[in-house]
Formats: structure tokens, C-alpha cells, sequence
């Protein structure tokens, strides 16, 4: 037995030091690297943010953990976005696959979380500098966007 008063009972499985302002998802407890701006109303599908270094080199493949919350389980054939826009707001980069990997928890858990892996391909003539990252999803079969939220700026090395 322990005595130590300092001995809490915790594991903890995974540390990281990270530089700059960390943001907290007050319906869900996340801590985001980036929340989005302007989420969408909380009755459909809503990008609350993501986790992950929004930099790399050109060249790259950069992963970002993007995190979602929706009422109901949104319908098959939904797709996650990202697209890295210049200063002009021409897309220069994009990432597209099913949504959470296809992956979802079944049954649905309502305002539960989703955690969705992406990874954002960088071209290798991309030039360096900071651009604008859009998250957001869409309906494969009609193009609809579901939802859209800018996901702050990321830095080619």
C-alpha cells in the first residue's frame, strides 16, 4: 500500500507540450488545437474543431484529427473535407473521404463526439506560407454541403 499523498490513482497514457493557444469545446469537454469559427447550428452535423499541427512541408502528408458532433447519425454517404486555400482563395491542396472512415459507432450516440482521421496531402511545389484551412462535410451522391467552418491557418514550412 502507498502512502504517498501525492498518489492519485492516475494513469496517464499520453503527454504532449504543445506551443500556442489550445481551445476548449464547452458542450463536449474537447481540447482542440483549432475550434472551428462560426459552428453551425447544433442540430445537424457541426465541425467542432481539430487536433493536430497545422503545418508541414511541401510535399507532405499532414495528419489532422477533426472532431464532429451531430443529434442523429448522419447518413451513409457523407464525406469529410479539408481544403487549403492561398491568399487568393484558390484552392491548393484538399483531402476527401467518408466521413470518420465509415467507421461510425452504431447505434449512434446523440451529441457524442466523432472522432475523424484525415490527412491533408500537401503538393511538393506548394510555395511557403500561411494559408486558410476550411473543414467541413458533404453528400457524395447530390454535393450538398452539410457543413463548412474555417479551421484557422496553416503554415507551409
Amino acid at each position: 500500500m502507498n502512502n504517498d499523498p501525492r498518489d492519485l490513482g492516475l494513469a496517464i497514457s499520453d503527454v504532449a507540450l504543445r506551443a500556442g493557444p489550445l481551445a476548449l469545446d464547452s458542450e463536449s469537454g474537447l481540447l482542440l488545437d483549432y475550434a472551428a469559427a462560426a459552428p453551425e447550428p447544433s442540430e445537424g452535423l457541426r465541425l467542432l474543431g481539430s487536433s493536430g499541427v497545422a503545418r508541414g512541408k511541401p510535399g507532405a502528408n499532414v495528419p489532422l484529427t477533426l472532431w464532429w458532433r451531430a443529434a442523429q447519425a448522419p447518413p451513409q454517404g457523407v464525406f469529410t473535407f479539408l481544403h487549403l486555400l492561398d491568399a487568393t482563395g484558390t484552392k491548393v491542396a484538399e483531402y476527401n473521404a467518408p466521413l470518420a472512415g465509415d467507421q461510425r459507432p452504431r447505434p449512434w450516440v446523440a451529441a457524442e463526439p466523432l472522432l475523424d482521421q484525415a490527412a491533408l496531402a500537401l503538393p511538393a511545389n506548394l510555395a511557403p506560407g500561411q494559408y486558410r484551412l476550411i473543414g467541413g462535410a458533404f453528400d457524395l451522391a447530390s454535393g450538398a454541403r452539410l457543413a463548412q467552418v474555417e479551421l484557422g491557418i496553416f503554415v507551409v514550412e
